[in-house]
């Protein structure tokens, strides 16, 4: 959580990089991740909302996302990270692996 002052109008910028892997995976499924602010999607989803891919395939990698808000008000503001697998093609148990990960939240005026 971060608190903004109350006659302030600030911007967040969060990075989220992780290890992540996917095991037993078709081409059609990932591990999906979103960042919120205050319970709210941050920037980048597709129009309709979804949120993106992190990794997608079975290998051991590092990745990185960078999610910027709009500008918030003074107040008490909270970030959360979600991540989920997404199976649409389901051959085997699906499995998935984040770890080694690291948050940055940048906050600009």
């Amino acid at each position: 959580s971060y608190r903004v002052l109350a006659d302030q109008f600030d911007t967040f910028v969060v990075t989220f990089s992780g290890e992540c892997r996917l095991r037993n995976a078709s081409n059609d499924d990932w591990v999906q991740l979103e960042v919120r602010l205050d319970g709210v999607p941050l920037e980048p989803h597709t129009p309709v909302g979804d949120t993106m891919a992190f990794c997608g395939d079975d290998n051991w990698n590092m990745n990185s996302a960078t999610f910027v808000s709009r500008r918030v008000g003074g107040g008490l503001h909270t970030v959360q990270v979600y991540w989920r697998l997404v199976d649409f093609a389901p051959l085997a148990a699906l499995g998935g692996w984040l770890d080694d990960w690291t948050l940055l939240l940048m906050v600009s005026q």
